[in-house]
């Protein structure tokens, strides 16, 4: 690589820049039905032609796909009359079930079975093809790291058909709320029908919903401030218990007095991962009315009636430390095996260690399974032995983090990574295969890889404009608040190859806005002060201001000083509007320090001090004002505060024009 590691994470924090040559292609909006059709059709003809990804989004502009909960029900009427016998496969037109319905594991599942009622050999593995299309388009690996899913999972009903067809049987569901504001994954607990091993399948929600919201069908705007990913968990937790323990979890540290009784709701629903959440906090001392430790057991035993592998765990440690239960070492033992049947000795010893460092973090006893799940392979209790040797012993740390890492652990690839990027420049050269793999082996758990892969992808040595789009564009669709701000200045600015689109930027900006990412505020605050995308909203230009001023940002709070003293687009407040500048400038910012020496040389509203003034012309200009260089380049042409010099009038003059003052070179042309 051609840069070192501080540089490398200088341009990652100011998001990116170098992704400005990258394309987006837009295509016409009339014309996206249209598109999906013909990719369609090149599925139907041959599927291994068309990636999945581009039926996926494809699917995903048509019309279609906005009917699909109305598609899938009157789907479920004809699958049903079909096999309690009322209508026969001569009934059914496969050709347009499938094109509405691209996507549906049982759809395809249906025209298997009828295809094998007709013994038609070359129809029969013509849909199943298409159904192992299906499964490794939702799962290169049968892994549960799944990105596709549907506005309302319960309608649309992919993740338990395609589990399914992978063999495995629904235990329950839940919500994951993740990167704050609407972001979120449909998580399926399932079971392996032959083996009996437990596993949990991530879904993603986010291109649905976004392509439902960009398509004004949807009733959430999830990119609108105010929108809270809360309303919609609450919304449809009528319906699915799943999203009830997602609310909780949302609502545990922005509405903590609502958590409880959505876990509760939902734990009365029979949702094992609500009674497990609701037991577990009992069982940490977090009071909840009309619950005790009692009743903690009393909803673990209910989850391990649900034959839920995490409900044995909790039992065995229970049963370990004899705390609430009474001591029973062959009782835990029972448990544990059960728990091994269900997971596999290396997540069930590694869950156990979890369980003890839930509820006694001092206890030994943890280390002790830790070392054992390592020993049965678990990537995760090789990498928390790895942050546990940190401190003390490097060498047995590394172990751990190269074996968590061949053992496909993500946090462990991208923390070596991050490790590689440390090293001299010809080193990196030297591993930069071996980087870009460890990167991407990262990036399904961990957005920031995909932030970093997409700066990989834009260097020169390895420059490939498509991947760098494609990895920052997952990125913030994961929620990586630099990508977002990243991305949404791409939008708004426009550049080769890329559609500028300032109102997509700012849904972009208030998907980072939500993750209080304080640049987003301001970028976000500037285009309502002037208009930028969106309808000019003083008062939200200076919300947004007041909230980065008081995250710490310095340009935040000269924004907001600034918009206070003068009055002009605010109620004018001019002790509030200097508080601010100053404390701005107590940080070095050079707006902030010109603005103070031009308010002490005015004696507007600050008590006239040239001596002052000057002090702080100097400070901004070698903070790197250009305003600040013709404001010293004015004061030693015309002797204000300082003795006339027109040798260093000339100089600051020249200084500001080099910086980027176009006016300072008619001041330069005059002397």
């Amino acid at each position: 690589m051609t840069m070192k590691f501080y540089t490398f994470l200088i341009l990652l924090t100011l998001g990116i820049t170098s992704c400005k040559t990258t394309q987006i292609i837009v295509e016409p909006k009339a014309s996206l039905h249209q598109q999906y059709l013909l990719t369609y059709n090149k599925f139907y003809q041959k599927p291994d032609s068309i990636e999945f990804e581009d039926l996926f989004y494809d699917y995903l502009d048509s019309d279609f796909f906005l009917k699909n909960a109305e598609i899938f029900n009157e789907f479920e009427l004809i699958e049903g009359e079909f096999y309690s016998g009322v209508i026969n496969c001569s009934d059914i037109s496969f050709v347009d079930l499938l094109r509405k319905m691209p996507l549906s594991a049982r759809a395809h599942s249906l025209a298997v079975d009828c295809a094998e009622q007709s013994d038609d050999q070359d129809i029969i593995d013509k849909h199943n093809n298409m159904l192992e299309y299906l499964i490794k388009g939702y799962f290169s690996e049968a892994d549960g790291l799944s990105h596709f899913s549907a506005i309302k999972v319960a309608d649309w009903g992919e993740p338990v058909d395609i589990l399914n067809l992978l063999g495995y049987k629904k235990i329950d569901a839940y919500a994951q709320p993740y990167a704050r504001g609407s972001l979120y994954s449909y998580v399926v607990i399932a079971e392996d029908e032959e083996d009996g091993i437990q596993k949990e399948f991530y879904f993603n929600t986010w291109d649905a919903l976004e392509k439902r919201y960009a398509r004004g069908e949807d009733a959430f705007d999830i990119y609108d401030f105010d929108y809270s990913l809360g309303t919609l968990f609450d919304s449809l937790g009528d319906n699915d218990p799943a999203f009830k323990y997602g609310y909780a979890r949302y609502a545990w540290s922005i509405e903590p007095e609502a958590a409880p009784k959505a876990l509760i709701e939902a734990a009365k629903g029979s949702n094992v991962k609500s009674q497990e959440l609701l037991a577990a906090e009992i069982l940490k001392g977090t009071q909840i009315a009309h619950y005790n430790k009692d009743d903690a057991i009393d909803l673990l035993v209910s989850a391990a009636e649900q034959e839920y592998a995490i409900a044995y765990i909790y039992l065995s440690y229970l049963y370990r430390v004899g705390n609430l239960l009474e001591k029973d070492i062959s009782a835990a033992d029972k448990l544990l095996s059960k728990a091994i049947k269900k997971l596999g000795k290396g997540k069930a010893y590694h869950a156990l260690a979890k369980a003890y460092y839930s509820f006694d973090k001092g206890n030994p006893k943890r280390l002790e399974w830790l070392n054992r799940a390592a020993a049965e392979g678990n990537a995760e209790a090789n990498m928390e032995l790895y942050l546990y040797y940190a401190k003390d012993d490097e060498e047995k740390s590394q172990q751990h983090l190269n074996t968590a890492v061949n053992q496909g652990a993500h946090l462990g690839a991208y923390i070596k990574a991050v490790k590689y990027i440390q090293l001299d420049e010809k080193n990196i050269k030297d591993k930069a295969a071996e980087l870009e793999q460890l990167l991407l082996q990262a990036a399904p758990r961990i957005p920031k890889a995909h932030r970093m892969l997409s700066f990989y992808y834009s260097l020169p040595e390895h420059k490939n404009i498509t991947k760098s789009v494609h990895h920052l564009l997952k990125a913030a669709t994961f929620g990586d608040d630099e990508s977002q701000v990243a991305l949404a200045r791409l939008l708004q600015q426009g550049a080769k190859g890329i559609m500028r689109n300032p109102r997509e930027a700012n849904r972009w900006f208030n998907q980072a806005v939500k993750q209080q990412n304080s640049n987003a505020m301001l970028d976000l605050g500037y285009n309502y002060e002037k208009g930028i995308g969106i309808k000019r909203n003083f008062e939200k230009a200076k919300f947004l201001y007041q909230v980065a001023a008081e995250l710490g940002n310095t340009q935040g709070m000269f924004n907001l000083g600034y918009m206070l003293l003068k009055g002009e687009i605010a109620e004018q407040d001019i002790d509030s509007g200097i508080e601010w500048i100053e404390k701005a400038a107590a940080k070095y910012h050079p707006g902030a320090l010109n603005e103070l020496a031009l308010e002490y040389q005015s004696g507007e509203n600050l008590e006239k001090d040239l001596t002052k003034a000057i002090a702080y012309f100097h400070k901004a200009a070698d903070n790197g004002s250009k305003y600040a260089m013709y404001n010293l380049g004015m004061a030693y042409k015309d002797g204000n505060g300082v003795e006339a010099d027109k040798v260093k009038a000339k100089s600051w003059f020249q200084k500001a024009f080099d910086a980027g003052h176009t006016n300072a070179i008619f001041e330069l042309k005059e002397l």
